[in-house]
C-alpha cells in the first residue's frame, strides 16, 4: 500500500508542538500523565494507515474516483491520497486553543489571551476542521490543474473539514456546517486566523468566507449532473471517512488510556480451517457424495422424490454450480421454498465467496427477528461448536449496541477529553470485530442510516464482506426502492457481497434499472417450488375466513375452538396463529379453561426466553398425545417445528407462506391450514401496499398464486406499484428528491429518518430481568451473578484479547435466557445499564405461571409490540 501520509507531522503545522498535550490519564501509582498532541496524532495516523491496508482503501478509491468522475489525472489521484491523509493528521491540531489546554489539560504553559476561548471555549474541532481546509485549498491551486478535478476536490476538502468538525459529535447536516463557516464562529474564527492572532499555527492562513460560498456554488452546479447512485457513492465515501476517522481516534485514544495495542479487527483470515471443519460434517459428506454419485437427477426422477433431503440437496448443488458460474456478480437472489434448507446454503455459499480469494474477510447473516438469529446460532454451534478457537469468533450482535449519548454529553467529552468513554464504547463495538456476525435487519440499518456517532464508527467493518440478509421483503415497502439502490451502491464501493434469501423475494432489480444485476442461484427454482413435497404438502382451506369476516372476536374464537375440538382425538399437533399478543393470549387461556381438551396446550411469543422457546419446541417434538400452540407471528420465522394443522389470521401474503413452512414440513404427512380474520393487519402494518384486499387472500386471484407458488406473479404487481408511487414520483416521497437533496446533500438525519425499518412510535427495547430460574438441563441459573461476571468482563482491560471473546461468548449465551423485548420506554427505572441493555433487579415480580406480565412492566401494550 503507497502511505497516505506524505507530508510530515505537526511540526509542519504547530510551533513547539510538544508543548501541546492530547490527553490525560490517572497512572496506577495515582499520578496524572499526560499524552502529547504530536504522540496521539501519530498514534492515530498508525490505526488509520493500518484500518486503511487492512479495509483495501486503494480499491474502494479507485472505484469511488471512477464512477465519480471516470478519467481521474495521476496528479488528482495523488492529491486525494494526501488529503485522506490529512484527516487524521489535522483531527485534533484545534487543540492548540488555549482554553483546550488550560481547562481539559491543566496545561497553563499555553498563555490565553481570551480571544479563542470567547469564541469557543474549550472546543477544538470547529478549529481543527478550519485549518485543515484552509490548508489543502492552498494546496490544491498548486498541485492540481485540472479545473474539473479542482472542483470535485474542493467539495471533498470541506467534507473532510466537516467530518472532523463532527469527530466528537453526530452527523447532522453538511449545509448547517457550511453556514457556521459563513455565518456562525466559523467566520469569526477565520478572521482570528487570518490576522495572525493565533502565533501557534505556522502556516499562512488565507481561508474567506467567499471562499466557502464559491465551493458552495460550484458543488451544487456539479451535483446536478449526478446520478442516484453518484449520490450515494458521495454518501458512502463520506461516511466512510468518518468511520475510519473516528475508529482510528478511539483505538489511539485506547492505546494511551490503557497501554494495549489493538491488533485484531475481525477477519477470517483462517478460512480453511473454517471450510475444513464445514466439510466435514456429517451432512456435508453426505451432499458431497450425493453430488459426486447422484447429482443432478433427471426432472423426471425429481419430480417423483419424495425424499426432502435430496430436493435439500438439489437446491444447494444447484446453487453452488450458479455462485461458481458467476462469482464475480455482486449480489445474488436465493429463493427457495420454506423448508428448503436455505440457512445451510448460505452458508456454504458464505464460505465459497470468502474462500475465492476475492478480498473478502467478513461474513454477516443478518435476519428481521431475534428468533432466526437464536435459531441459525443453533445451526452454527452444531457445525464449529467443538472448536472453540473457530465457534469464539462468531458473534451475536442484536440487544448489545453502542452506547447513545445525548448531543451535551458529546459536547463535554470534547471539553473535558475524558478517556473512560472511549475505552466503554470501543469495548462495546468490538462486536464488529468479529470474523461472523449474526445481527438484525434494524441493527444493520443502524450502522449503515443511522446519523449517531456510535452508529456510524463500525461502517468500515461493512467492507470486504459477505451480508446474508434474509427476509428483507418483512419491512414496509416504502422503502424497497431505496434499499435497493443502497445496497447495490454499496456493494459496488464497498466490495461486499449481498445474498438475499427468502421463500417469497421481490426481484428488486424491478425497481433499480438494471444497475449491478441480481444473479438468481435457483436457475429453474419452479422445479422446487411446484414439486408436491413443498407445493402440495399443505391443503388450504378459506371456509373460516368467510365464516368469521366481520365478527366480533368472542364469536371468532367460539368458531375456532369447535374445529380445533374436531381434530383433538386424533392427536395432532396443532398451530393457531393471531397477529396480536392479546387475542393470542386470550384464545390460550380460553382453550386451557376447556376440559373437553385433554392435549397439553401451550403459549409463544416474543415475550418468552430462549429456554421457554427451546422448552415448548421440545415438547412439541416429543409430543405422542398431540399438542395445541397458540402463538404470535414469532413461529412464522427461525423456529423449527412440524405441525398437522393450522389455523392462521390472514395478514400479508409473506406471512401466510411462513406459516405453511410450519405444517407437515417433513412432508410425511398430510397438512392441513385453515384462514380466518380478527385482527385488522392494517392497523399494525400501515402504510404496505400488500394490505390492500387485492393483494390478500381476500382476494381469489392471490390464493390461487399462495397454491401455486407464483409469488414473481405476486410481486410484480407490488413493485409496480411501488415505482409508480415511489421511484416515478417528483414530490418530496419520490426518489430523485431523497437521493439529490437528502443523500449526496449529506443530510444525515433526514436520510435517518427515511430509511428506518420501525418507526420511533414502534421501537423496541430489551430488558434484562433478573431472577432465578432453571435452564432446559433443570439446572439453576443466578440471573444476578451472570449480570455481574459479564459486567466485570466488559470492563476487563487486561485480559487476553482471545480468552476475552472465548468468555463472553459463553456469558452473553447465559445472558439470553434472562433478556425480553419490550416497548421502547426512556423513563423505565432500572437498576444497571451496559450499553443499551438495561438489568432489573427481582425480575421474578414480572411473571405469572412463567410468562412475562408485561402490563406491569410497561403498562398498557402498544401495536408494534403486540404482533411480535
Amino acid at each position: 500500500m503507497k502511505t497516505l501520509i506524505s507530508e510530515g507531522g505537526l511540526e509542519h503545522l504547530i510551533h513547539d508542538h510538544e508543548k501541546y498535550f492530547a490527553h490525560k490519564r490517572i497512572s496506577d501509582k495515582g499520578e496524572i500523565v499526560r499524552e502529547t498532541l504530536g504522540k496521539h496524532v501519530e498514534l492515530t495516523e498508525k490505526y488509520f494507515n493500518i484500518l486503511w491496508e487492512n479495509k483495501q482503501g486503494d480499491r474502494m478509491l479507485k472505484i469511488f474516483l471512477n464512477k465519480m468522475f471516470g478519467e481521474f489525472s495521476k496528479a488528482a489521484e495523488g492529491f486525494l491520497r494526501k488529503m485522506i491523509g490529512g484527516l487524521p493528521l489535522f483531527h485534533d491540531t484545534g487543540k492548540i486553543n488555549p482554553g483546550a489546554q488550560n481547562n481539559n489539560m491543566d496545561n497553563m504553559e499555553i498563555e490565553d489571551d481570551g480571544r479563542l476561548t470567547s469564541c469557543i471555549n474549550s472546543r477544538h474541532s470547529l478549529i481543527s476542521a478550519i485549518l485543515y481546509i484552509d490548508y489543502y485549498l492552498q494546496r490544491l491551486k498548486i498541485e492540481v490543474k485540472k479545473k474539473e478535478e479542482r472542483k470535485l476536490l474542493r467539495l471533498l476538502i470541506l467534507i473532510h473539514g466537516y467530518l472532523i468538525a463532527r469527530h466528537h459529535s453526530d452527523l447532522y447536516d453538511f449545509n448547517k456546517f457550511l453556514s457556521d463557516l459563513s455565518q456562525g464562529s466559523g467566520k469569526e474564527l477565520m478572521g482570528y486566523f487570518r490576522d495572525g492572532m493565533i502565533s501557534a499555527y505556522k502556516p499562512k492562513f488565507v481561508l474567506q468566507v467567499g471562499d466557502i460560498q464559491l465551493i458552495q456554488r460550484d458543488a451544487s452546479g456539479m451535483r446536478q449532473s449526478f446520478s442516484w447512485v453518484a449520490e450515494i457513492y458521495l454518501y458512502t465515501y463520506a461516511r466512510l471517512m468518518y468511520s475510519l476517522l473516528v475508529a482510528s481516534d478511539y483505538y489511539a485514544t485506547t492505546e494511551f488510556s490503557t497501554g494495549k495495542e489493538i491488533t485484531d479487527f475481525g477477519n477470517l483470515d483462517d478460512i480453511q480451517e473454517w471450510v475444513k471443519v464445514y466439510e466435514n460434517t456429517e451432512l456435508i459428506q453426505s451432499i458431497r457424495k450425493y453430488q459426486k454419485e447422484q447429482y443432478p437427477k433427471s426432472p423426471e426422477a425429481l419430480k417423483n422424490e419424495r425424499n426432502i433431503n435430496v430436493l435439500r440437496t438439489e437446491m444447494l448443488c444447484d446453487a453452488e454450480k450458479m455462485l461458481e458460474d458467476y462469482i464475480n456478480s455482486l449480489f445474488f437472489y436465493l429463493e427457495s421454498p420454506t423448508g428448503s434448507g436455505k440457512s445451510n446454503t448460505a452458508l456454504d455459499l458464505s464460505l465459497r465467496l470468502i474462500n475465492a480469494n476475492m478480498g473478502l474477510q467478513k461474513i454477516y447473516y443478518i435476519y428481521p427477528f431475534n428468533t432466526l438469529i437464536e435459531q441459525n446460532i443453533k445451526n452454527l454451534k452444531k457445525i464449529f461448536g467443538n472448536n472453540d478457537k473457530i465457534f469464539s469468533n462468531i458473534a451475536v450482535v442484536n440487544s448489545l449496541t453502542p452506547i447513545k449519548k445525548t448531543e451535551a454529553a458529546k459536547k463535554a467529552e470534547e471539553e473535558t477529553e475524558q478517556s473512560y468513554y472511549y475505552q466503554k464504547a470501543l469495548l462495546d463495538r468490538q462486536f464488529l470485530n468479529y470474523p461472523v456476525i449474526l445481527s438484525t435487519h434494524v441493527s444493520l440499518f443502524d450502522t449503515m442510516f443511522n446519523s449517531a456517532k456510535e452508529s456510524a464508527f463500525a461502517f468500515h467493518q461493512l467492507m470486504n464482506s459477505v451480508i446474508v440478509l434474509d427476509e428483507i421483503q418483512s419491512y414496509n415497502n416504502k422503502i424497497w426502492g431505496e434499499i435497493a439502490y443502497f445496497l447495490k451502491a454499496f456493494a459496488e464501493l464497498l466490495n461486499m457481497k449481498v445474498i438475499i434469501m427468502s421463500a417469497t423475494l421481490p426481484d428488486f432489480d424491478l425497481l433499480t434499472d438494471g444497475i449491478y444485476p441480481t444473479v438468481r442461484l435457483m436457475k429453474n427454482g419452479k422445479k422446487y417450488f411446484n414439486h408436491p413435497c413443498f407445493a402440495r404438502r399443505v391443503t388450504l382451506s378459506y371456509e373460516l375466513l368467510d365464516a368469521t369476516a366481520g365478527r366480533e372476536r368472542d364469536e371468532v374464537f367460539e368458531i375456532l375452538e369447535k374445529h380445533i375440538q374436531k381434530f383433538v382425538p386424533e392427536k395432532k399437533k396443532i398451530l393457531v396463529e393471531f397477529i396480536t399478543k392479546e387475542s393470542a393470549f386470550l384464545f390460550f387461556q380460553k382453550l386451557k379453561e376447556d376440559e373437553t381438551i385433554p392435549c397439553d396446550i401451550e403459549y409463544m411469543s416474543g415475550d418468552d426466553s430462549i429456554a421457554e422457546r427451546s422448552r415448548i419446541l421440545e415438547k412439541i417434538a416429543n409430543a405422542q398425545n398431540g399438542i395445541i400452540l397458540v402463538a404470535t407471528q414469532v413461529i412464522e420465522a427461525g423456529v423449527d417445528m412440524d405441525m398437522d394443522i393450522g389455523f392462521k389470521n390472514i395478514s400479508k401474503l409473506d406471512s401466510e407462506e411462513q406459516f405453511l413452512g410450519r405444517i407437515n414440513r417433513s412432508c410425511l404427512k398430510n397438512g392441513l391450514v385453515y384462514f380466518f380474520e380478527l385482527d385488522n393487519w392494517q392497523k399494525i402494518y400501515r402504510e404496505d401496499v400488500r394490505l390492500r384486499k387485492e393483494f390478500t387472500l381476500e382476494n381469489r386471484e392471490i390464493r390461487d398464486i399462495l397454491q401455486n407458488k407464483d409469488f414473481q406473479k405476486y410481486y410484480e404487481k407490488i413493485l409496480a406499484e411501488l415505482k409508480k408511487n415511489r421511484n416515478e414520483n417528483t414530490g418530496e416521497l419520490g426518489l430523485d428528491d431523497f437521493f439529490h437533496r437528502k443523500v449526496g446533500a449529506l443530510k444525515w438525519p433526514d436520510v435517518r429518518e427515511r430509511m428506518k425499518l420501525i418507526p420511533d412510535n414502534h421501537q423496541i427495547m430489551e430488558v434484562y430481568l433478573s431472577r432465578k430460574l432453571q435452564d432446559e438441563n433443570g439446572q439453576m441459573m443466578d440471573g444476578q451473578k451472570i449480570w455481574t461476571e459479564y459486567k466485570e468482563l466488559i470492563q476487563n482491560v487486561t485480559m487476553p484479547y482471545a480468552q476475552k471473546r472465548v468468555r463472553l461468548s459463553e456469558v452473553r449465551s447465559q445472558m439470553n435466557y434472562f433478556v425480553y423485548q419490550i416497548k421502547q420506554n426512556p423513563d423505565l427505572n432500572y437498576n444497571d445499564k451496559i450499553g443499551e441493555l438495561i438489568c432489573i433487579d427481582n425480575g421474578e415480580k414480572y411473571f405469572i405461571d412463567g410468562k412475562l406480565d408485561r402490563k406491569k412492566l410497561q403498562g398498557e401494550v402498544g401495536d408494534f409490540v403486540d404482533f411480535i
